[in-house]
């Protein structure tokens, strides 16, 4: 297993994009300002668009039938969301870049929409590098961001098969949610 070097908010906030903008406590409360926004989103259904990395989008996943491994008895397990990122392809409700920091800009009108579009750019450069597969990014009360291995391989196409070609390794980006993200988002549910 290869040991994988931990980003962090401060990574985000020491980014140039914001170093040239602000201070550090400044930055650290910008990323606040829009993890919280996303958030908002997520809790509300709505997806948000990671420019050139796909979309994170709030999925509902049934209710299925699980064992209590201490009674060794079946137990159903409650249907819940959880937040997925699919690729650019798959069309989903997502919210864009522009739409994303003019309601930052909205809710929070401390900063202004071109200093939450700087944020929102050094956010997804960092969770880019997360693709080289050396790195993942840990956003606490948020989730990990985390590279996920795909080997090289040959991969043959046409209708008769008569043409191949080498896939590269290459590293695709997973998200996992935190268990208050998961709260939150499941908690919205309830008080509806």
């Amino acid at each position: 297993m290869v040991h994988l070097s931990t980003l962090t908010l401060s990574d985000i906030t020491q980014h140039r994009f914001l170093t040239d903008l602000f201070d550090g406590v400044t930055s650290k409360r910008i990323i606040k300002i829009l993890l919280e926004v996303i958030t908002a989103n997520l809790c509300l259904g709505e997806g948000l668009r990671l420019k050139g990395i796909g979309g994170l989008v709030v999925t509902q996943k049934a209710s299925r039938l699980g064992r209590d491994m201490v009674r060794n008895e079946p137990v159903i397990i409650p249907a819940r969301k959880t937040v997925s990122l699919v690729s650019g392809r798959k069309k989903r409700s997502v919210i864009f870049m522009l739409d994303f920091v003019k309601q930052c800009a909205e809710t929070h009108p401390q900063f202004s929409v071109s200093e939450y579009t700087a944020a929102y750019l050094a956010l997804v450069d960092v969770v880019s590098k997360v693709s080289e597969g050396d790195k993942r990014l840990e956003l606490r009360d948020f989730g990990v961001f985390s590279p996920s291995e795909i080997s090289a391989k040959t991969k043959v196409s046409g209708v008769q098969g008569g043409i191949s070609f080498k896939v590269e390794r290459h590293f695709l980006i997973r998200f996992k949610i935190s268990k208050n993200l998961s709260l939150k988002i499941n908690s919205t549910e309830l008080s509806e």
